[in-house]
């Protein structure tokens, strides 16, 4: 019932009219982007003595994630950074075999970990963490635009889903592999880890 609440609250910023007279139409998302902050705040405060607010900043993030509106969630998990994780442990000894194999997002090429040459990021995500999927995506945008690619790769904590791989649909440019290995998963990822999680490596 909360949850249903919370969404309803949200949606209702899908009708109102953020245009002010004689301002120009990019203050419009502004606004509108500012009242979905001051709405988080406002659930925060209304649910802090009863909800952990790392649940209801991974819910509201989840609204807009759903919709594939990557950016609003984003700047949820920015303005909240202290609140904005799922719990878990710390992610340690977690070694990555050049065998450990990879996909992309069409599933039509398979490749191993050891053929990818230079930087390499592994963003470990979970279907039960929006925070960490949005954090990927955002991620994947920001090394899309640097000079010197870095390759991202997401390790699922659960076995590889289609909502795993539509991440790569959220982006324009930029590419993300994803660990589809079911057994290192099972032997590295038995623990719930602390999430998002992004651990670089340089070879």
């Amino acid at each position: 019932m909360i949850r249903r609440l919370i969404s309803q609250s949200f949606m209702m910023h899908e009708y109102v009219d953020y245009h002010v007279a004689g301002a120009p139409a990019t203050e419009i998302k502004k606004r509108y982007q500012q009242e979905v902050l001051a709405g988080v705040a406002d659930w925060l405060r209304t649910l802090s003595l009863h909800i952990p607010e790392w649940k209801t900043i991974s819910y509201c993030v989840s609204l807009y994630y759903n919709r594939s509106m990557v950016t609003l969630a984003s700047l949820i998990i920015d303005r909240y950074k202290d609140a904005a994780y799922c719990p878990g442990d710390s992610a340690e000894n977690i070694t990555f075999p050049d065998d450990l194999q990879l996909e992309k997002s069409n599933q039509d090429i398979t490749l191993n970990f050891g053929d990818i040459k230079g930087s390499k990021i592994i963003a470990f995500v979970s279907e039960q963490c929006p925070v960490s999927m949005v954090a990927t995506v955002s991620k994947a945008r920001i090394l899309a635009k640097e000079k010197n690619p870095v390759t991202l790769i997401v390790a699922p904590l659960e076995k590889l889903s289609d909502k795993h791989l539509a991440m790569s649909r959220m982006l324009r440019n930029g590419k993300l592999l994803f660990a589809s290995d079911e057994k290192w998963r099972k032997n590295n990822l038995t623990k719930k880890v602390k999430l998002p999680l992004f651990v670089r490596i340089e070879n």
